[in-house]
């Protein structure tokens, strides 16, 4: 399915804190998308009512993201492999849309 082993391992955990992989559906486009968290998306909500209590002097943002065409890992082009299964890479765009929420 994936172009390599390394993309798949980040990928399946998106969602999570540091840098994972999102697959994301946008009209009839299949994207990947490189994400950074400073906490798990299972954690915000604490994260959130600390912040509301603390209220720091700047603003907190909780991730961030930006797409790219190539696989970072083996220089692959995305759309090449999306296009090798296209349907588990839609079925995989659902399971990550609750992380890139933010996004779309």
């Amino acid at each position: 399915m994936f172009c390599c082993s390394t993309l798949k391992w980040h990928c399946e955990f998106a969602g999570e804190s540091g840098i994972t992989f999102l697959v994301i559906q946008y009209e009839h486009r299949i994207g990947l998308v490189v994400q950074s968290r400073i906490t798990a998306v299972r954690y915000e909500t604490e994260m959130f009512e600390w912040l509301w209590k603390t209220k720091p002097p700047c603003r907190i943002n909780d991730s961030m993201e930006i797409g790219t065409p190539y696989c970072p890992f083996c220089g692959c082009e995305f759309e090449k492999t999306v296009r090798r299964n296209r349907q588990f890479f839609v079925e995989l765009a659902k399971k990550h849309e609750p992380f890139a929420r933010q996004m779309l």
